[in-house]
């Protein structure tokens, strides 16, 4: 009598990787590894929803074209607002779907970290201190990654001095200095705080160190 259809294997998910924090709302989803017994072609369903039951879809396409024996790549800017998505996939060949692959997370995180300021030392300080205490107040940044304290004797940054790395929480906001600065010299410090998409924001300061025994430096 007539052929029974079989429907496709399960896809597999290359891209985002679990987890993924993403800077702005234009997403490349990777699908790919289906197979159809029956040569019949297989289009990727991908659904996106900000409920892990997946009962009000954020962002639905089902007719998303497998090419053999290539990427199966498929951009999309999108109009998901800034928070956390699950995502996932099954194949089709439009009479019946595979299983659904896993599901994994993405968050779409476009805004910079905000409220970071400098506090100490202020703004052209001259001391003769060569390991100061810097401090900078805690930014407000739900999905923070870390602070970068940078020190350059160029006030644009590009021979840097040194560099440090404070992570864990946002109150993580100071370090102490136990290297010695020159002495008699102009020094810049920033702090640049990142977040997990890799927004960020900085601040910068001057900081002179004293000679010992002799005139400030010049500027």
């Amino acid at each position: 009598c007539c052929k029974v259809n079989s429907p496709p294997t399960q896809a597999y998910l290359n891209f985002p990787v679990n987890n993924t924090y993403l800077p702005n709302k234009t997403i490349t989803f990777e699908i790919n590894n289906s197979d159809d017994i029956d040569d019949d072609q297989i289009y990727y369903i991908l659904e996106v929803d900000d409920d892990l039951a997946f009962t009000s879809i954020n962002f639905y396409n089902g007719t998303l074209r497998r090419n053999v024996n290539t990427s199966n790549q498929y951009n999309f800017t999108t109009t998901l607002s800034d928070t956390l998505y699950y995502w996932r996939a099954r194949s089709t060949d439009l009479s019946d779907n595979s299983s659904y692959t896993e599901t994994r997370i993405i968050t779409i995180d476009t805004l910079n970290p905000y409220n970071l300021s400098l506090i100490s030392p202020t703004n052209e300080t001259t001391s003769s201190n060569r390991t100061p205490l810097f401090v900078w107040n805690g930014t407000i940044e739900t999905n923070f990654d870390n602070y970068t304290l940078e020190i350059d004797d160029d006030i644009g940054f590009s021979s840097i001095q040194f560099t440090f790395l404070r992570t864990g929480n946002l109150t993580n906001s100071s370090f102490q200095m136990t290297e010695l600065l020159n002495d008699n010299t102009n020094y810049y410090w920033r702090v640049i705080v990142r977040d997990k998409a890799n927004n960020q924001n900085s601040s910068a300061f001057k900081y002179t160190t004293l000679s010992t025994g002799g005139p400030q430096p010049a500027g």
